[in-house]
């Protein structure tokens, strides 16, 4: 629906539409958590919830669990409309949808195993970009997927004063910061 606000809490998930407040959790709707991660408007203003233990998607009407991400810890989504994708950043690696099939990249020939995704962009080439963070190791990077492709570098190798990549945004000048 349009101008409906959604509101992410620790709590429960909360819709305010006008003066008129929904609140969602646990008890009253099929959401995996009431510890909300990351909201994300898709598709026919479909809305993707990132919770602690899961992905729900919300159409307006009905909820449905995308069996590939029960469980999973949502820590990122970003829906690219040219393309139709969500990708999903979790704790362990990264997930494409295109609203028929999912794809991971969480196994161990990808550039993201085992991988927290602290942040996702899209550039206007349609090129991911995504920060992660070795928790182990305290070594955050900056990868750049062009569909085929992984490259990227590491974050401690450059003079920031932090290597953990907790947001990216892309310009109008195609410059991601």
């Amino acid at each position: 629906k349009k101008d409906v606000k959604w509101i992410g809490t620790a709590d429960g998930l909360a819709t305010l539409a006008g003066n008129s407040w929904n609140i969602y959790n646990t008890v009253n709707s099929p959401l995996p958590s009431n510890f909300i991660t990351a909201l994300e408007v898709g598709k026919e203003s479909n809305v993707w919830i990132g919770t602690d233990k899961g992905l729900i998607n919300y159409n307006g009407a009905s909820w449905s669990v995308p069996d590939k991400l029960k469980g999973e810890f949502v820590t990122r989504l970003h829906f690219d409309e040219k393309s139709g994708v969500l990708w999903v950043g979790t704790e362990r690696g990264l997930f494409r949808y295109d609203g028929n099939q999912w794809e991971g990249y969480n196994d161990a020939g990808s550039a993201l195993l085992d991988l927290y995704v602290s942040s996702l962009a899209v550039d206007r080439n349609g090129t991911l970009w995504v920060g992660t963070f070795d928790h182990f190791s305290f070594i955050g990077r900056l990868l750049k997927f062009d569909g085929s492709k992984w490259t990227g570098e590491r974050l401690d190798h450059r003079d920031l004063p932090s290597s953990c990549p907790d947001a990216l945004l892309i310009d109008e000048n195609d410059i991601a910061w």
